[in-house]
């Protein structure tokens, strides 16, 4: 068989590509893309804002810096406390404000003999929440979460897991977004589920 298709080969041999002479031919150079919509879009101008939308034209519209500003000034940290570790988590964004492995000791020269530290200093977003929702985006990093139990939770060596919940509605809206952490205190594993 292999015989065969050399003899092939021999008697009709594949004709060869022609050399390329640097030239494009004219049918396969690029050319300028455009349509009679694109030449009369790019005719108009764009089109002109006239009016600003403000909570003033729009009823119930509360701006978000304003009611932000007013939430920011009620912030506490909740503590979660168990054998292992200690957790600040912080009202606004329902952010982690502290994390401590009580169990491990800092070689860091400005805190060593202490708990290890994994939140940096002055870190103002560790662990807040940014959700895709379609093509935008749902900032919970600046809102204020209500969290509950308000005194944190303290978990025994050998206890129960127990639940931290983050809570935010948007005012004068049902829209509401729940956080439950599921705290194991023997683990450094946290379960999140999130809803609303």
């Amino acid at each position: 068989m292999l015989g065969v298709v050399a003899l092939v080969n021999v008697l009709f041999p594949p004709q060869r590509p022609a050399e390329p002479t640097g030239e494009q031919d004219a049918e396969f150079a690029p050319a300028e893309v455009t349509s009679p919509a694109m030449e009369e879009e790019a005719a108009t101008e764009p089109p002109q804002i006239s009016a600003v939308v403000d909570s003033a034209t729009v009823p119930g519209l509360v701006p978000a810096e304003e009611v932000v500003s007013d939430e920011l000034s009620l912030e506490d940290t909740v503590w979660v406390t168990s054998p292992i570790y200690r957790l600040g988590f912080a009202q606004r964004g329902g952010r982690l404000v502290s994390a401590e492995m009580v169990r491990f000791e800092s070689l860091a020269e400005e805190s060593k003999g202490q708990s290890v530290q994994l939140v940096p200093s002055g870190a103002e977003n560790f662990f807040t929440h940014q959700w895709l929702v379609g093509d935008d985006t749902l900032d919970l990093r600046r809102v204020h979460f209500d969290i509950q139990p308000r005194d944190g939770l303290s978990l025994a060596s050998g206890g129960q897991p127990q639940v931290l919940r983050l809570v935010y509605s948007y005012p004068g809206t049902q829209f509401r977004v729940e956080l439950d952490y599921t705290f194991k205190p023997d683990s450094y594993v946290v379960d999140l589920a999130a809803g609303g």
